[in-house]
């Protein structure tokens, strides 16, 4: 994915959907925050660098109001 500029928005689609695959296996469940986030990456107005940012940021302020 560090090459998203060089995938086209169909493989972008298709990465995010396997990864998706295996955080279920491991128990995980993608937010509606993350999808959106991921859905921003596909279409290429954010980077997958802001979208990591997004997620440390976003886990960073759930763990602030727990």
């Amino acid at each position: 994915m560090n090459n998203a500029h060089k995938s086209t928005p169909a493989e972008r689609r298709q990465a995010f959907a396997e990864a998706d695959a295996i955080m279920a296996l491991e128990g995980f469940q993608k937010t509606p925050e993350m999808a959106k986030v991921q859905e921003a990456v596909i279409q290429g107005s954010v980077t997958f660098d802001q979208a990591v940012k997004t997620a440390i940021d976003q886990a960073k302020s759930k763990g602030k109001s727990a």
